[in-house]
């Protein structure tokens, strides 16, 4: 019978809380690590600061409103999934080769 590797475990937030084995604990945190430098670069490409302007939201605990600004909301509206992976950024093969 397999061992298990991992474990849930619930947290006083209420949320539940990964526990992964001392053995595979470097290599989740090198695989967070680079979905998390991904999903920036990935986030940055969509939304070029630039370009748009972050506002609160008006509920409290949910994300900013991202509004483009004016001038350039025709570039934004064609930056889509199908073009980013169409295109395929020399910085996104880079990043999935590291």
């Amino acid at each position: 019978m397999l061992k298990r590797k991992t474990t849930l475990k619930p947290h006083a937030s209420g949320a539940l809380m990964l526990i992964i084995a001392a053995e595979y604990r470097h290599h989740a945190l090198a695989i967070a690590e680079a979905a998390c430098k991904l999903n920036q670069l990935r986030e940055n490409w969509f939304n070029l600061p630039e370009w748009i302007e972050r506002q609160p939201e008006v509920i409290a605990g949910y994300p900013e409103r991202i509004i483009p600004k004016p001038e350039y909301t025709a570039q934004l509206n064609q930056r889509t999934l199908t073009t980013f992976y169409n295109q395929k950024p020399a910085w996104l093969v880079n990043a999935h080769e590291q």
